[in-house]
């Protein structure tokens, strides 16, 4: 018997046909076994490990997803957080959770926006950033776009560390390069 019918029979047919009802899911699910085919330990059974790795990438695939789509705001002091802080680091208040609303990262000096815009102003400040980026020159110029038109930030789980990568440099001088653009927005935008 193969490894793919001893970790569905170890699922048993419940389990399997819950986990085949969400297409999405089952896929997960292997690619989370394959990646850890080569970790298991000789000594044990493989198949219980394999099964919980298998989930273990379900669930770290629908926290990405939540990350993506909604932030953590705290009432009691206003700050806004990512998905992944149930409570404020300030406060220790409970957050509650809004959904992400797609903007421009630099409209306000915020990655987050709760008031929405019309198509025209969404147009108007489009055309904003790009001539903005335009202004700019060597790696702020190039970090710029990649943020605020091409907008890694939305596809990619750490976009700083992706920049860097593209230009041979380290993620924290990515963010301050960032840094030094939103600080620029702000001066021509007084």
């Amino acid at each position: 018997m193969g490894i793919v019918e001893q970790i569905e029979q170890g699922l048993g047919a419940d389990r399997l046909a819950k986990l085949k009802k969400n297409d999405d899911n089952y896929q997960i699910f292997w690619v989370g076994v394959l990646e850890h085919r080569h970790s298991v330990d000789p000594s044990r059974d493989p198949i219980p490990y394999l099964i919980s790795c298998g989930y273990g990438a379900i669930a770290n695939a629908r926290l990405m997803e939540n990350t993506r789509q909604k932030i953590r705001v705290c009432d009691k002091c206003g700050k806004i957080y990512s998905y992944r802080y149930s409570h404020c680091p300030h406060c220790a208040e409970e957050s509650r959770t809004e959904p992400r609303l797609i903007s421009t990262a630099l409209a306000d000096g915020s990655e987050y926006e709760f008031e929405t815009r019309s198509d025209e102003d969404k147009i108007i400040l489009d055309l904003d950033i790009a001539r903005f980026v335009q202004t700019l020159h060597g790696n702020e110029q190039y970090v710029a776009k990649r943020w605020l038109i091409d907008r890694a930030d939305l596809k990619y789980d750490n976009h700083c560390r992706q920049i860097a990568l593209e230009l041979g440099c380290s993620a924290p001088y990515v963010a301050r390069v960032k840094k030094a653009i939103r600080n620029k927005w702000k001066l021509m935008n007084r």
